[in-house]
């Protein structure tokens, strides 16, 4: 069975499971960014080689960050991978996306996007009030996907990757847009730039959005060399049944980022 996570609904005292849904999703970090001094190499060969490995699973959902468009005066750099992203993603079954917002006259729009083999009933990207990455939109996006009949809200996101104390504002900008976790189907995953090593942060960041982070372990499979800074998240309303972290390599076995992802 490759679905991962499955909605429950409670009778009462008895806390039976009256009904379930299943979903399988995906998230990962794909290293797209224009404006760092460590450019990211071979971008068009290792996203190439991302859809190879996801066409040997069946998601429902997927979830990427950093698949950036960086706009010079007018030239929309970036814009052809993430056509040929969307064409190939959706020849595989994912033909409901959300693509990020174009980014403004120079610099790069949040990098987010959201696949979908399920209708998505609504979208809206926000950027995050505050935030320390020039030229950069960061923020995040919500989804309504209809899953098997159930609706599911979708937060991709990406906090900031330099300061704590933005990442907590950014976490109670999230929080102050969650629906009510008891009676709703919450997913917020991407790229929180937090350790479950560092305990006080990560601790806080799990506090304020009220959610449990389905690896919450310190000490397991680090999905980039800072440490597990990628975390999937979710609601009470939902169960986890597993969850990986997976290694996308090309036919070299080099990876197809600097991150892993991770699949529930």
């Amino acid at each position: 069975n490759n679905k991962k996570m499955e909605e429950t609904h409670n009778n009462g005292d008895q806390n039976q499971v009256e009904a379930q849904t299943t979903f399988k999703i995906l998230t990962h970090n794909l290293w797209g960014h224009y404006l760092t001094l460590k450019f990211s190499p071979s971008r068009e060969h290792r996203i190439q080689e991302f859809i190879k490995n996801v066409a040997r699973h069946n998601y429902d959902v997927i979830l990427l960050q950093e698949i950036f468009v960086l706009n010079v005066f007018g030239v929309r750099v970036g814009q052809p991978l993430v056509n040929n992203l969307i064409l190939e993603l959706g020849n595989l079954g994912y033909v409901h996306y959300v693509d990020g917002e174009p980014p403004g006259y120079f610099g790069q729009n949040a990098g987010l996007m959201v696949f979908s083999k399920h209708f998505i009933s609504r979208k809206e990207e926000k950027r995050w009030y505050r935030y320390d990455d020039p030229g950069t939109g960061k923020g995040f996006i919500h989804t309504i996907i209809n899953i098997h009949g159930r609706d599911v809200n979708f937060y991709n996101l990406h906090l900031d990757a330099h300061h704590a104390f933005l990442r907590e504002n950014q976490a109670k900008e999230l929080a102050q847009m969650l629906p009510s976790k008891e009676s709703n189907h919450i997913v917020a995953a991407g790229d929180y730039n937090v350790d479950t090593n560092d305990t006080a942060e990560y601790n806080n960041i799990v506090n304020i959005l009220g959610l449990s982070d389905i690896q919450p372990n310190p000490g397991q499979a680090p999905t980039h060399h800072k440490g597990t800074i990628d975390h999937v998240m979710i609601s009470p309303t939902l169960k986890l049944i597993s969850q990986e972290v997976v290694k996308f390599v090309d036919a070299e076995g080099a990876p197809v980022s600097d991150h892993l992802g991770i699949s529930a």
